[in-house]
C-alpha cells in the first residue's frame, strides 16, 4: 500500500500506493504510514517526509465503497462499526495517529498533492507542513456531502490556513476547488504543471534538508504549538460532532446517494 524511497540526503519519499481507489485511507494503508512515520521519529538521518499518491489521487478520504458495501440501513453507528470506529476511536485508530503524527514529529512535512485529495485525504495534506500541488490537483472538505462532520483536526487546520470564511464555505458545499484557486487562498504554497511537481517537491525538500535539523525541528515545534495551543480540545469536540453526526439518518442518505450516484436529499435527521 505504500512505497516508500530515501534519498541519500534524508528525504524519504512516502507515496501512497491503492491508485484503484485513488489512495482511500483504508485500515491497511494508515496503519503501514504510521508505522513509517513511527520508523522516521527515530531515525536521526532522515530530514523531511515527501507525502504523494500514484496514480490521479493524492487520497479520495475514507473509502466510501467499503461502507456503503457494509451496508447503510446496519451502520448504527462508529462504537459499532470498524470503519468509524478506526476515526474516533484513539485506543483503535490509525487514520488520526498517522495524521496528528505529521502535525507533531520534528521532521518536516511535505505533501505533494499530485490529484484529488477530497475529505479526510484534504485532511491527510492540511496534516503536513507545506503544501505543493500540481496543476490537476483538486481539493473538496466532502464530509458535509456524507451528512458527516470532518473528523480528526480538519475544521481546527483549515481555518488556519485559508482563512475562517473560505473554510466555512468548503465545509458547507463540499465543493471541488482547483489547483490555481488553492493557490490564490493559501491552501497551498504553489501550483506547478503536473509533470513538474516532484522536481518542484524534491528541490524544497532538499533545501530543507540540508538546514539545521535542531533549528528546523523547534521551529516547526514553536509555530505549530503556539498556533494550536488548543488543538487537544478540538480534537475531543471534533470526535464528539463525528461520533454523533455519523449516527445520524442524513448520513445514511449520504451513503445512499453516493451508492446512487445521485444528490443526497438531507432531512436534519
Amino acid at each position: 500500500m505504500l512505497m516508500v524511497e530515501t534519498t541519500d540526503n534524508g528525504v524519504v519519499v512516502i507515496t501512497l500506493n491503492d491508485p484503484s481507489s485513488l489512495n482511500a485511507m483504508g485500515g491497511e494503508m494508515m496503519s503501514e504510514l504510521n508505522e513509517e512515520l513511527t520508523r522516521i521519529e527515530d531515525d536521526r538521518d532522515a530530514r523531511v517526509v515527501v507525502l504523494t499518491g500514484a496514480g490521479r489521487g493524492f487520497s479520495s478520504g475514507a473509502n466510501m465503497k467499503a461502507l456503503v458495501r457494509d451496508g447503510v440501513e446496519t451502520v448504527a453507528g462508529p462504537r459499532e462499526n470498524e470503519h468509524y470506529r478506526a476515526m474516533i476511536d484513539p485506543t483503535e485508530s490509525r487514520v488520526p495517529n498517522a495524521m496528528t503524527r505529521l502535525r507533531t514529529m520534528d521532521t518536516p512535512s511535505i505533501a505533494a498533492v499530485n490529484g484529488f485529495a477530497v475529505g479526510g485525504g484534504m485532511g491527510l495534506a492540511l496534516c503536513c507542513d507545506i503544501r505543493i500541488a500540481s496543476e490537476e490537483a483538486r481539493f473538496a472538505f466532502t464530509f458535509t456531502k456524507r451528512g458527516l462532520s470532518p473528523f480528526e483536526g480538519s475544521t481546527f487546520l483549515l481555518p488556519r490556513a485559508i482563512g475562517l470564511s473560505r473554510a466555512l464555505e468548503m465545509a458547507y458545499t463540499g465543493d471541488m476547488v482547483d489547483g490555481k484557486k488553492a493557490e490564490r487562498i493559501g491552501l497551498v504554497s504553489e501550483v506547478v504543471p503536473h509533470d513538474q511537481l516532484m522536481e518542484t517537491t524534491m528541490e524544497l525538500a532538499n533545501r530543507i534538508a540540508l538546514s539545521p535539523p535542531i533549528a528546523v525541528a523547534l521551529d516547526k515545534y514553536m509555530m505549530t504549538r503556539f498556533m494550536t495551543m488548543d488543538f487537544d480540545e478540538a480534537m475531543i469536540w471534533q470526535r464528539t460532532a463525528f461520533n454523533a453526526t455519523a449516527q445520524t439518518e442524513d448520513h445514511k442518505e449520504g451513503l445512499r446517494a453516493f451508492a446512487e450516484k445521485r444528490t443526497p436529499q438531507f432531512k436534519g435527521t
